[in-house]
């Protein structure tokens, strides 16, 4: 985790009640009950609309947070281990996304495709 998202957390902990409990729920529906799948997925569908983001869902975040993370040239190890995944599979399907983007890129500016 970054220091941004560190910081960002400390801060919503440090606002709740329970923030120092050891068993407390990181995130909490209203109550002291822990947040579920479906509200997230509530939650993340809404804040789409209201951006205009459309087919937002919690695992797009995902799927964009390793994509980007291989265009800002994270290596593929580390992206498994960061995504939880046993195997490679999943990860090699995102370094595809990214290569292909590179060479959509590179085609794009590539000065000696495009000398004219």
């Amino acid at each position: 985790m970054g220091r941004a998202s560190r910081r960002v957390l400390w801060q919503y902990l440090s606002k709740r009640e329970d923030g120092r409990e050891p068993d407390s729920p990181l995130f909490v529906a209203r109550g002291p009950r822990p947040q579920s799948r479906g509200t997230l997925r509530l939650m993340v569908t809404r804040m789409g609309k209201k951006a205009t983001v459309q087919n937002a869902y919690p695992h797009k975040f995902r799927h964009t947070f390793a994509i980007t993370y291989l265009r800002s040239g994270g290596d593929v190890l580390t992206l498994q281990q960061l995504l939880g995944h046993g195997s490679l599979d999943m990860v090699r399907h995102y370094a595809r996304i990214a290569t292909s983007d590179v060479a959509l890129a590179h085609r794009k500016a590539s000065p000696v495709d495009n000398w004219r």
